[in-house]
């Protein structure tokens, strides 16, 4: 009665009921019970297929024709009484003998609908991650914290450089066929990362680039991305899950990209260092030639003519020092966490010759935010703007500055606002352009290329640089910083 099996004993050759437990039928909601002295079939066939019972027959003729005492097992279908198929395991063994054939045969039937909806699920999940599979970019793994003994592979790693499978390395743990096929160097930053990784206590992700040769040799690069995957009960890390994706393609390129900015920093720094040695001799020549003709009568030769051309070999210079340090601002730098306060106070004491000369008023209405970005290249973003404030003004006008900080959802924003000459609407897209000049020379001393400076170093800090202006009332320039630094 407490057992969760079925249990009959039938002839062996009628498959008459000599006993049963009366529970399958009913369990199934049909009635009556199973019938002492009928045939087992009589009553399976209301909840068996036609191909079920058949096969369920031919499974008992089985039994008897081998004449041995063993235990044989099936999986039958049955219908219950609302249609709905339930899964059972049917056992079966020799009960009594006669005159040494199989006299009757004992079943055992338990129902395992449950096991078997969740095998069925099991299966499709797995189909559905091996298609998942094929298509991912990513080639997975899971590997033991401690041994490194592999758990679960998607295969694709290796066949995608060309090696085969794991079967064809027989003998040999993974990660002694990837130590084969990595440089020594960057197997031993691959295995620090996987045991820094098996001893942390957060589950964050880990990524690595590594170098990996293919079967031709080839250097392929992989983004190896570890993150903790189980732990134990007190919080060891128990196994390790491994994404890699390949990014040759991306990384050649970068790479191409990196030696061609190589080349022109250095062509930009020859080019402007042998420009400046012909305009050296030519500022020295033209000094020991004024002072010879400091005699000559007719001055004008001397105001116009050579004044011009000292004047002219100075902004030369200038200019080219500008291009040299315009080509020096590099992308690739190193981030920190700066204080624009104090990049405000540095600017304003390198500045403080020509803003006491100036008389400038320069206020900063709000305290200024913590960004993460370069602070010496920020410190010429401001004292550009600053000094561009007290340079464009009328004459006899004074020089205000107003420095504010604004918030949005995503940046901070300093604001540097004056009362100078202003911008007309039509000029203002040109201004962040190379050598764009709104002035000549005479009136407003510069090389054009300040303001392009300024834009290039707020590109780098993932930012950007606005203006607002009135021509003839002031100018707005809005320097905007990503926030996330607090």
């Amino acid at each position: 009665f407490l057992s969760p099996s079925h249990t009959a004993i039938t002839e062996a050759k009628t498959m008459k009921i000599i006993y049963s437990s009366n529970t399958l039928y009913e369990s199934l909601g049909h009635k009556p019970s199973e019938p002492i002295g009928e045939p087992s079939t009589s009553y399976l066939e209301k909840a068996m297929s036609k191909e079920m019972l058949k096969a369920y027959v031919s499974f008992l003729d089985n039994i008897t024709d081998k004449n041995v005492q063993d235990t044989y097992k099936m999986e039958v279908r049955l219908k219950d009484v609302n249609g709905n198929t339930r899964w059972f395991e049917w056992s079966c063994m020799p009960y009594e003998w006669s005159d040494n054939s199989i006299a009757s045969v004992i079943h055992f039937v338990q129902e395992v609908t449950y096991l078997k909806s969740t095998q069925v699920e099991l299966e499709n999940q797995y189909k559905l991650l091996n298609n998942i599979t094929a298509i991912s970019p990513f080639h997975t793994f899971l590997s033991e914290a401690n041994t490194h003994k592999l758990i679960y592979n998607t295969g694709t790693f290796l066949k995608s450089l060309g090696y085969g499978s794991l079967e064809e390395f027989p003998g040999e743990e993974p990660f002694q066929i990837i130590r084969k096929i990595m440089p020594p160097e960057e197997f031993t930053v691959l295995f620090e990362t996987i045991n820094k990784c098996s001893n942390q206590k957060t589950n964050d992700t880990v990524a690595i680039d590594t170098k990996i040769y293919d079967s031709n040799g080839m250097v392929r690069w992989f983004k190896w991305s570890i993150k903790p995957f189980e732990r134990t009960p007190d919080g060891n890390v128990k196994s390790i899950i491994h994404f890699l994706n390949e990014f040759t393609e991306l990384k050649e390129n970068q790479l191409k990209l990196q030696m061609i900015n190589t080349e022109l920093e250095e062509f930009s720094y020859v080019s402007s260092h042998d420009l400046q040695q012909p305009l050296n001799t030519l500022q020295s020549s033209l000094k020991v030639l004024m002072n010879e003709l400091k005699e000559v009568e007719d001055e004008s030769i001397v105001k116009n003519c050579l004044n011009i051309m000292s004047k002219t070999t100075t902004s030369m210079k200038q200019n080219i020092k500008s291009i040299l340090d315009y080509s020096k601002v590099k992308s690739d730098i190193s981030f920190q966490k700066v204080d624009l306060n104090e990049v405000l106070k540095t600017v304003m004491r390198n500045l403080a010759s020509i803003i006491d000369e100036s008389k400038t008023e320069i206020i900063c209405k709000d305290a200024l935010p913590f960004i993460k970005g370069d602070s010496h290249l920020i410190s010429l973003v401001f004292q550009n703007l600053i000094s561009n404030a007290i340079k464009f003004q009328s004459t006899g006008n004074q020089a205000k500055i107003v420095i504010s900080h604004e918030r949005s959802s995503i940046h901070e924003i300093i604001h540097f606002t004056d009362n100078g000459i202003g911008i007309s609407k039509l000029q203002q897209s040109r201004i962040f352009t190379l050598f764009q000049r709104l002035h000549e020379t005479e009136e407003y001393e510069g090389s054009g290329i300040g303001l392009a400076h300024a834009n290039k170093i707020m590109r780098i800090h993932t930012g950007k640089i606005e203006v607002n202006s009135t021509l003839g009332e002031g100018s707005t320039f809005s320097c905007h910083f990503i926030r996330g630094v607090s």
